[in-house]
């Protein structure tokens, strides 16, 4: 009996080893460092989507998963360079807007249409079916997405809604007509303005204060939130509220970095990522409303929201274009999804397809 006894103690003593001795390896193996530069401002939309993701992942691996974030451009180099050196293995994250990642895949380019929502709460239920499930269109867009940029695509949100703002008094929507405009380095972009009648240029938001003051530039389009921090309401300081497209900022891992960890911390990672995203998609509506009703409308010297009527004009003027040269790479499977809500693009999908 002492035998059988003394022989259970010892198999208890050495299975306690084992156990904290695999307990410490898993501390050692499973403590995962990564860098993560974003461009935006810490407080900026971008900014406070990593900060979220970031801390509820250290939070839920307990510190097993470690990410540096490098905020403000601190990093260097643009979004289309991060992006190059995520696809590399270079780079291990970033959350950057969405418009670079069609040098590598179209699948995503629904989110690249000025006007295609009517604004960002439609997009929003668009995209996520809960707080941390796609839609199954969504989830499909993804992950053909991923197969093709490879990269891992782990959370994208609309954040808010962007506007003009001018350095010349505008009273309607006529008043847009040959204005010379700061736009986004998207071709798409590009043509939306254009076919509003005025004179788009592609260049990156660090420039246009100066760009606006020296008359290079008579309005350029962002949101309100940037038009606060960047204090461009000093040099551009009529607002227009077109409410023209919602930038969807999407966080992004190379593949490296992804299989470099287990699959239980895979889960966590993607789970925060998706739940920070339909956060900050949130969030940023209710930003935008407040800057709005606050510090824009303090700061402006006049603000011009378009009527319903003349923002359906604003739609109808750019979007069918938009549809027939962009089409068939946004993917007709998905205009016919989102023409069952909007009779801009049903009219142009009844004829289209």
């Amino acid at each position: 009996m002492f035998k059988v006894y003394k022989r259970k103690i010892i198999l208890l003593t050495i299975t306690i080893i084992l156990i904290f001795s695999l307990t410490i390896s898993y501390g050692i193996c499973e403590e995962h460092k990564f860098n993560m530069p974003c461009t935006d401002p810490l407080w900026g939309e971008g900014g406070i989507h990593t900060q979220l993701f970031v801390e509820s992942v250290r939070i839920a691996t307990e510190g097993g998963v470690d990410i540096k974030v490098f905020p403000g451009g601190e990093w260097g180099g643009s979004e289309e360079d991060y992006t190059k050196d995520i696809q590399l293995g270079t780079l291990d994250l970033t959350c950057i807007a969405i418009s670079p990642i069609g040098q590598f895949t179209d699948a995503l380019t629904v989110f690249d249409v000025p006007f295609l929502f009517k604004g960002p709460i439609d997009e929003t239920l668009f995209i996520f079916e809960s707080p941390t499930k796609f839609t199954p269109i969504i989830e499909k867009l993804v992950e053909q997405a991923t197969k093709e940029a490879n990269f891992i695509i782990l959370g994208l949100a609309p954040i808010g809604r962007r506007d003009i703002f001018s350095n010349k008094p505008i009273n309607d929507i006529n008043g847009i007509r040959g204005l010379k405009i700061r736009t986004m380095g998207s071709s798409m972009q590009v043509d939306a303005f254009n076919f509003l009648g005025t004179m788009a240029t592609p260049m990156p938001t660090g420039e246009c204060y100066a760009a606006l003051k020296m008359n290079v530039i008579d309005a350029m389009e962002n949101s309100p939130d940037l038009y606060i921090m960047k204090r461009i309401y000093e040099v551009a300081p009529y607002w227009v509220g077109t409410n023209h497209y919602s930038c969807v900022m999407v966080i992004i891992m190379s593949k490296k970095a992804w299989d470099s960890l287990p699959a239980a911390y895979q889960n966590i990672v993607k789970n925060c990522a998706m739940a920070a995203s339909y956060t900050i998609a949130q969030w940023a509506i209710g930003s935008a409303e407040v800057a709005l009703k606050g510090p824009v409308k303090k700061l402006a010297k006049t603000m011009f929201y378009p009527t319903k009527e003349e923002q359906d004009e604003l739609r109808e003027k750019v979007l069918p274009k938009l549809l027939d040269k962009y089409g068939k790479q946004i993917g007709m499977g998905i205009i016919e999804i989102l023409a069952k809500e909007d009779e801009v693009v049903r009219s142009w999908y009844e004829k289209n397809k």
